[in-house]
């Protein structure tokens, strides 16, 4: 995974800060299910965040469920975290440790490699997670196949969240528009979905037939929403041009002129998002705090 090397610390810093929300969404939505299990099963769940990045989702499950041992809340037999870029991968120890003790993390298990084929023998999960990863998968198809073959028979849950469609996140449809105001073309206000490309995964009904055909059956889905906040524009700036990997890799293959040029076409779309003025003796007075909603689905699977 090479196009995330030297990606993983300013993607740690600028990005996870906001989904760990979504993630502490997911792990409150799937606890009574893994309460449920322990109570019927006399036994602690394994557990497997599939496209695991930096580990926010492993952060949660050990503060919000309990830290595998004495902790309140449900005792985890393992949590593995399954990542291909071993960049990310190498923060996910003291992404844990800076949340909650769990005991030298021996109850963490790293794993390099993806989801299209997981590393796990058949049967010996009864949970899988994935936050915001389906988009990154090479294959789907195969990916849900490989998460139907290590999920135990019978019992085992499966748990993904992905963004919402661009009209229900306008804080990520920002960049698409701009990009289509440079090249010339005419924004409708009235279609947000237009301003950027959606990925198939953000379509339920594509993630529900893939998950059929893989032998797997969604049983619930959950919307839930968070306010990007961010104090100013070069927060937004800095967040999205060393934070989110395609802006990144767009901007760092620009001429500084080029740069400056699509940053001032950034100001001029936030600023009219947000309401604000442009004259630019005001500006510094107008640029306040940056707010805009982003909605993600969590889809609850089981197997058919």
């Amino acid at each position: 995974m090479p196009v995330w090397t030297g990606f993983a610390e300013d993607y740690h810093r600028h990005v996870v800060p906001f989904t760990s929300l979504f993630a502490k969404d997911v792990v409150a939505l799937a606890k009574p299910g893994l309460e449920d299990f322990v109570e019927k099963n006399s036994k602690r769940p394994v557990v497997l965040d599939v496209a695991s990045g930096t580990g926010s989702l492993v952060r949660e499950l050990f503060v919000l469920l309990g830290d595998g041992g004495d902790g309140d809340g449900v005792s985890l037999e393992k949590v593995i975290a399954l990542e291909p870029a071993a960049d990310m991968a190498a923060l996910i120890p003291s992404t844990v440790a800076a949340a909650v003790q769990t005991d030298g993390n021996t109850h963490l298990q790293i794993c390099n490699g993806a989801a299209e084929q997981i590393p796990l023998e058949s049967d010996s999960v009864d949970f899988v997670f994935c936050v915001f990863g389906l988009s990154f998968f090479e294959d789907v198809r195969t990916a849900f196949s490989e998460i139907k073959r290590v999920l135990r028979k019978g019992t085992g849950r499966f748990f993904v969240c992905e963004w919402c469609e661009p009209s229900q996140t306008p804080a990520f449809t920002i960049m698409g528009e701009v990009k289509k105001r440079m090249a010339g073309e005419t924004v409708d206000p009235s279609d947000p979905d237009a301003w950027m490309e959606c990925a198939p995964t953000r379509r339920v009904e594509h993630v529900k037939k893939i998950a059929a055909e893989a032998g797997l059956s969604m049983t619930r889905c959950v919307e839930v929403g968070h306010d990007l906040c961010l104090p100013n524009f070069e927060a937004f700036w800095e967040r999205m041009t060393k934070g989110t990997l395609q802006t990144r890799r767009m901007t760092e293959g620009m001429s500084p002129a080029e740069c400056d040029k699509f940053k001032e076409m950034t100001r001029t779309v936030v600023a009219e998002r947000h309401g604000r003025k442009q004259d630019e003796k005001e500006r510094d007075q107008a640029e306040g705090e940056f707010r805009q909603e982003a909605r993600a689905r969590i889809l609850e699977i089981i197997l058919c």
